[in-house]
């Protein structure tokens, strides 16, 4: 049947990832990694992205939440919002006399400026207004609750990540930032079967590690499929360096039209110059001995392809590049290849978009996924005042030592 055939793909539908992805409230650098993923695609396309100390500190203070979090009954994203939510978090953070060693180091960066309640506001600021993206009704049910995704890939397992454009700014940088630790994860190993990660419009997402998969875990089984429409768009993203990097790392590229000059100069430059040889032959008259003719070998190079070349190649036609082109010992010789896609695949194509829309009505049809209650913050609320109460008097003390 149509949902038997479809079962394996299943398991890719979201459900919340993303504090999963700790091993325990003691996993600081997974817990890092998110945080500063999640931080960097908030702002990508920002121009002013605040004081370097503030994003930096809110980062450490997101790390540290998300670690209090992941020893609570609640880990998700709510818990984190109720936790920064509470007034006074400094002073009940260095009240909690029970917290994990490992937790309150992570909030010591915080817990240093107690003394200026003002820095530590904007820090909370800065750390609040990322989780406070995610307090709507749509992204607090994908988000909220335990994972379905099996976060170790093995053997024919698909995740397919994508999202709706109209919410792109709210839900891209949770889903980028679990795309990242999901890979990270399943390449930490050299694996037994390839781990394939395809991710097209590259520049509107920022993965810290990709470098790192790109040039180090080739040989542990990770194969990239990159797509990008304009290369200033990835340098804005991720800097002309670690683009540099990027495109150094993929051995096998394949350059369409670029429809840009810059990008266009780019690959011309980097596909370089070929060496022509000509005869010259000259005639000169005059003198007692009359007329003389000479020839000579000439030399000159030019342009392998050219920027206006790049800018005039007609839709399914690459200038493309791989380590298995070679020739005469050389490797990575570029082709100009028209690329033709087969009838099957066409046709296969427009089968997959018919079937989508059943699939479409058998995925909400078996979807468990609810909208939160006005009561599950609550309960949140209540929880996170439990676990970081705040005790301003004896009365107060014996008060909380009579609950625990």
């Amino acid at each position: 049947t149509f949902s038997q055939f479809l079962t394996p793909l299943l398991l890719a539908f979201v459900r919340n990832p993303g504090i999963d992805f700790l091993r325990s409230n003691e996993d600081s650098e997974m817990a890092r990694q998110l945080a500063i993923t999640l931080n960097r695609n908030f702002q990508l396309g920002d121009k002013d992205s605040g004081n370097s100390f503030f994003t930096n500190a809110g980062d450490q203070l997101v790390q540290a939440v998300f670690m209090l979090a992941k020893g609570t009954p609640y880990p998700d994203i709510m818990m984190c919002q109720a936790i920064l939510g509470l007034p006074k978090l400094v002073k009940r953070i260095e009240q909690a006399a029970e917290l994990n060693f490992m937790v309150r180091e992570a909030f010591a960066q915080f817990v240093s400026v107690a003394g200026s309640p003002e820095t530590a506001a904007s820090i909370v600021g800065t750390a609040s207004g990322l989780f406070s993206r995610f307090m709507v009704p749509s992204a607090l049910a994908a988000f909220c609750g335990k994972t379905n995704i099996p976060l170790d890939l093995k053997g024919r397992q698909m995740v397919i990540f994508g999202m709706n454009k109209e919410k792109r700014d709210v839900i891209a940088p949770l889903l980028v930032s679990i795309l990242h630790l999901l890979v990270s994860r399943n390449v930490a190993n050299k694996r037994t079967c390839p781990l394939v990660l395809g991710i097209d419009e590259l520049p509107t997402l920022y993965l810290p590690a990709l470098v790192d998969w790109l040039n180090q875990n080739r040989e542990d089984g990770l194969i990239s499929l990159l797509g990008l429409q304009n290369l200033s768009m990835l340098i804005e993203s991720y800097g002309e360096n670690t683009t540099n990097a990027i495109f150094g790392g993929c051995a096998t590229k394949a350059f369409f039209n670029p429809q840009d000059d810059v990008a266009a100069e780019r690959f011309s430059k980097f596909l370089g110059e070929e060496e022509i040889k000509y005869k010259q032959r000259s005639r000169s008259s005059g003198g007692k001995g009359g007329a003389s003719i000479s020839n000579s070998d000439q030399n000159s190079t030019r342009k392998l392809f050219d920027v206006n070349q790049f800018n005039t190649l007609p839709s399914g036609k690459a200038v493309i590049i791989s380590p298995g082109f070679r020739s005469r010992g050389q490797i990575s010789l570029p082709i100009l290849q028209s690329i033709k896609i087969p009838q099957h695949e066409i046709q296969s194509e427009a089968d997959s978009v018919k079937a989508w829309y059943e699939f479409q009505k058998f995925l909400s049809k078996n979807s468990t996924l609810l909208t939160p209650a006005d009561e599950e913050m609550k309960i949140r609320r209540a929880s996170a005042i439990k676990l970081l109460p705040l005790i301003e008097n004896q009365e107060q003390l014996s008060e909380y030592a009579s609950l625990i």
